[in-house]
């Protein structure tokens, strides 16, 4: 995807929201993938990198090769590793920023160190047991088959047995 000037001061006028995050050059790789593993858990998004604070300042990048090596550092952080499109380097007003795409659609559930991030308006906020489920039954990583009946329990020898009811 390539974006032309005016498609980035529109993703910059949009602001951060459900599909758009900024984050500054130095941006720890952690917190980074927080928001990619979000954005792979709801509907994909861009995060552009170089931009700071709201309304939106734009910095840019010093170094944008290390940006970019930073931002694969990243996706490789999630639980299972995000393959994504290469981050491509943009100039803007003399400057350089980064974009990373997240497509939607991934195929599996993404996590970090045991959490599950999904993104809600421009916050990234942690699954509910219940929307976890959700997710993994709708990327097929889990089938309701393989769930037991409501109202199962374990019988003697631990075989599962339906509740008279």
């Amino acid at each position: 995807m390539s974006l032309t000037h005016e498609d980035l001061a529109a993703l910059l006028r949009a602001g951060q929201g459900q599909q758009i995050d900024f984050q500054p050059e130095n941006v720890p790789p952690s917190r980074l993938a927080e928001t990619l593993m979000a954005f792979a858990n709801t509907d994909g998004g861009y995060v552009l990198v170089g931009v700071e604070g709201r309304p939106a300042q734009v910095p840019g990048l010093e170094d944008p090769a290390a940006a970019r090596d930073q931002a694969l550092q990243a996706a490789l952080l999630c639980d299972p590793p995000l393959i994504l499109p290469l981050p491509q380097v943009y100039p803007f007003d003399g400057k350089s920023l980064l974009l990373i795409t997240v497509p939607p659609g991934l195929p599996h559930v993404y996590s970090l160190k045991g959490r599950y991030l999904s993104r809600v308006g421009s916050h990234n906020k942690p699954l509910t047991a219940a929307e976890l489920r959700r997710l993994l039954s709708e990327r097929g990583e889990v089938s309701f088959e393989d769930e037991p009946a409501s109202g199962a329990t374990l019988g003697q020898g631990g075989t599962l047995r339906q509740q008279p009811g």
